[in-house]
């Protein structure tokens, strides 16, 4: 048996046996799934529905940064609504499952727009593409025991076939939460808790990296990792979000 077929054929029976022992639930109402599908869905047909329209709702609101690939709009203190039982699910349970559904579905506007980047370079000259993320707070990791970016970010590396490599790290300065600060503390906030990891330089320079955070609010982190590695030498980087608070302002009003 050829070494990719064994290799799938071992994967599978494992996803198997796993939904056998640990059926799947519904992210959204925890609803039971059908188990051994190879498609491995989060969401029933209900809560799918609820689901797309988040999707359209980030869409129909102009949100088409060709370098900014996020899935979904979320609302902060709506707690019953099926993007955000997601989000909270991937901040607290530790589900390969679901990071690697949502893996498959930010790659193919990850894969679309990193094509795009490296279609203008010259033929033979195609910058690398590497996969990495802000690091979770420590205090948050020591809680829920994993970093639900570092979660994403692997399944999706595994999904594109790119490389994953951690280049950002936690400083040692104090910083406060985020979703309790105004915009502009943010930038100042994120700008004190991240640095390269040491050697980053050598391994962003000349390298396109995606980015990959679950949710978004202000952009602030991700706006200060990117800098930090365009500093080291990346020639773009490409942010990857599962979700971005929406705003009520007109697209106009946002420019």
């Amino acid at each position: 048996m050829h070494a990719d077929t064994l290799s799938r054929f071992v994967r599978r029976l494992s996803h198997n046996v796993r939904d056998l022992l640990f059926p799947p639930h519904c992210v959204g109402c925890d609803e039971l799934l059908p188990p051994f599908d190879a498609s491995e869905p989060i969401f029933c047909p209900l809560c799918r529905t609820s689901w797309e329209m988040g999707r359209g709702e980030w869409l129909r609101n102009g949100h088409r940064d060709p370098a900014h690939v996020n899935l979904v709009a979320y609302h902060t203190g709506r707690a019953d609504g099926v993007p955000e039982k997601l989000i909270y699910h991937l901040k607290h349970r530790d589900e390969a499952r679901v990071f690697a559904a949502v893996a498959g579905l930010l790659a193919p506007g990850v894969m679309e727009a990193c094509g795009e980047l490296c279609s203008v370079f010259p033929c033979g000259k195609t910058p690398a593409i590497l996969v990495s993320y802000p690091p979770r707070r420590r205090r948050a990791i020591s809680k829920d025991g994993f970093d639900q970016a570092e979660r994403i970010s692997r399944a999706l590396s595994r999904r594109c076939g790119y490389r994953h490599v951690k280049l950002l790290s936690r400083t040692h300065a104090r910083v406060f939460e985020q979703k309790r600060l105004g915009q502009e503390d943010r930038l100042e906030n994120a700008a004190r808790a991240y640095r390269l990891k040491k050697g980053a330089e050598k391994r962003v320079r000349g390298c396109i990296v995606v980015l990959v955070d679950d949710l978004v609010t202000t952009g602030s982190t991700l706006q200060i990792c990117a800098d930090l590695l365009h500093s080291a030498g990346a020639v773009a980087v490409i942010y990857a979000s599962v979700a971005h608070t929406v705003t009520h302002k007109t697209p106009s009003s946002q420019s």
